[in-house]
């Protein structure tokens, strides 16, 4: 699995190795309770994995619907209003519409657009579930039955005031 992943090609082992340590830093970054020095290290290296996320993403074209691109390119876009706003509000000492708008931004550029990563046909499904497509889409409901889980018990995650 390992050599398939850095057989990718180079800008998709960039795109998906900012996503998956992105994934593995947010949490730390997000849900943190104090918001001191480690708060600000990790979420200013999240915020950096993210725009090499976002950034990579539109040198990425497996699926061309309107020209080059996808409607998965749409979450970089919303990756970008996201990261803005979130500064904006931190720089205005607007603490919790901050801290919605990067749960938002994690949950939806990091669950939702992951997933996308996920289905049958596309590289990542391929290196993780091999020819195991009913594996890979029960992966697949899991982990997004599990946001939506998520979601509805926890609905302020998504609310950005």
């Amino acid at each position: 699995m390992l050599t398939a992943f850095l057989a990718l090609p180079d800008v998709i082992l960039l795109h998906a190795t900012a996503a998956i340590l992105a994934l593995v830093i947010g949490p730390f970054a997000i849900w943190r309770r104090r918001r001191d020095v480690w708060h600000r290290v990790a979420g200013l290296t999240w915020i950096i994995l993210m725009l090499i996320v976002a950034t990579s993403a539109w040198f990425i074209h497996g699926i061309q619907m309107l020209g080059p691109f996808s409607p998965i390119h749409l979450f970089s876009v919303i990756t970008y209003r996201s990261l803005f706003v979130a500064l904006r509000h931190v720089r205005a000492g607007r603490y919790q519409a901050h801290g919605a708008e990067m749960r938002s931004l994690y949950l939806q550029a990091l669950g939702i657009a992951g997933l996308f990563t996920l289905l049958p046909g596309r590289m990542l499904h391929q290196i993780f579930f091999g020819d195991q497509m009913i594996l890979g889409l029960a992966v697949m409901a899991l982990i997004g039955a599990g946001l939506v889980v998520l979601v509805r018990r926890k609905p302020r995650l998504l609310i950005v005031r």
